[in-house]
């Protein structure tokens, strides 16, 4: 086939811009496996919140897998040892997994960063910025959602259950499920007060100053205010930029107890309702992992942005196929298949329609000048 399609998808400049913007940062593109030893993702399970996982025997008889996690290969490269500064990274890479909802495996593309290291406020600081900058790349109009799981969790700590049912209250929490959140609180012998402050939690969002507020009353305890503060003064630190107005403080926003310590964060795009980015502050995982530093980063998930970014032309089609008796039906119909995927409108033709036009003619027949 000579004619090929030569176009840089809206979605590929999205993540050449992003690219420049960690570049700019002083980022260094991070070198990944696409294969992993399988342990490394058996025994971080509640971390990918999934099971279902592709794996392999290599010819040495090592159980290796398909990587489904980015973030997982990056710290499985940490040293042991404690870092000295930062090491900060970037990368852009294709991991496989079941999407939630879906009942077969897909390639999904992560774009994202990660700063390794002792982290401390700056380092905060400038994941936070970073994921504003990468969220207005995108061109639409956004809002990224931060929470905090020291907030969290020393309210569940107050409470003298297990981890187990600390687990249950955050998925509820999490899921803004305050029906079956105060049914599962009713079963618990704690105090009244403490019950109604857990409740309000899933509902407990909104613009960021206005939220702090409402969340100091429910506060039990100094870890709870001592993570307030960090969350306000990380919100002074980021006035410097005109974006810190498209940050909303979010408490529903909660993630694995075992993982995630700190700041976490989720950004949206209008139009979409799908989380379009997502990070935060997960030291319990570099330490579950034998490692002395910590670690924050986030991914933005590109290929959620596809439908969102895909540029409308002035065809009737972006592509027609045009195939003869000689031509296999196989490749025709993997041919457009791959065009519909990467969102391409298609139209499967003997010969070129009269009337109707096209950004790209892909021509199979074995006498194309007819």
């Amino acid at each position: 086939m000579t004619d090929e399609l030569y176009v840089l998808s809206k979605e590929e400049q999205l993540k050449l811009r992003l690219r420049a913007i960690y570049e700019s940062h002083g980022f260094k593109k991070a070198s990944v496996n696409k294969f992993e030893p399988y342990d490394l993702y058996v025994d971080n399970k509640s971390f990918l919140n999934t099971d279902k996982i592709i794996s392999f025997m290599d010819l040495d008889g090592k159980l290796l897998s398909l990587k489904p996690d980015v973030t997982l290969s990056i710290v499985r490269k940490m040293p042991d040892e404690k870092i000295k500064g930062f090491t900060k990274v970037y990368y852009d890479e294709d991991v496989v997994r079941v999407p939630f909802g879906s009942r077969e495996y897909k390639e999904i593309n992560q774009t994202g960063i990660e700063i390794l290291g002792e982290i401390d406020e700056c380092a905060k600081v400038e994941a936070i910025y970073l994921a504003l900058r990468s969220l207005k790349e995108i061109g639409q109009p956004f809002v990224l959602d931060i929470s905090h799981m020291g907030f969290v969790s020393s309210l569940l700590d107050e409470c003298s259950i297990s981890l187990e049912e600390k687990k249950t209250l955050n998925s509820f929490i999490y899921s803004r499920n305050t029906h079956e959140l105060e049914k599962e609180l009713e079963k618990l012998d704690i105090p009244e007060k403490l019950k109604e402050n857990i409740s309000a939690l899933p509902l407990l969002y909104g613009p960021f100053e206005k939220t702090l507020e409402k969340a100091k009353t429910l506060a039990v305890g100094e870890s709870s205010l001592n993570a307030l503060k960090e969350l306000e003064s990380l919100y002074n630190s980021l006035r410097f930029s005109p974006l810190s107005e498209n940050i909303s403080l979010d408490f529903s926003i909660v993630n694995d107890l075992d993982y995630y310590n700190g700041i976490i964060f989720q950004g949206y795009i209008q139009g979409l309702s799908k989380i379009v980015l997502k990070g935060g502050n997960y030291d319990f995982l570099t330490k579950k992992m034998g490692k002395e530093s910590g670690a924050i980063g986030f991914a933005v998930y590109t290929d959620e942005l596809s439908r969102l970014l895909f540029e409308k032309k002035s065809f009737d089609c972006d592509v027609v196929i045009l195939y003869d008796d000689s031509t296999e039906f196989s490749t025709i119909f993997e041919t457009a298949n791959s065009l519909l995927s990467d969102n391409f409108s298609i139209r499967i033709e003997r010969e070129l329609p009269e009337n109707f036009s096209a950004a790209k003619v892909l021509d199979f027949r074995e006498d194309k000048n007819a």
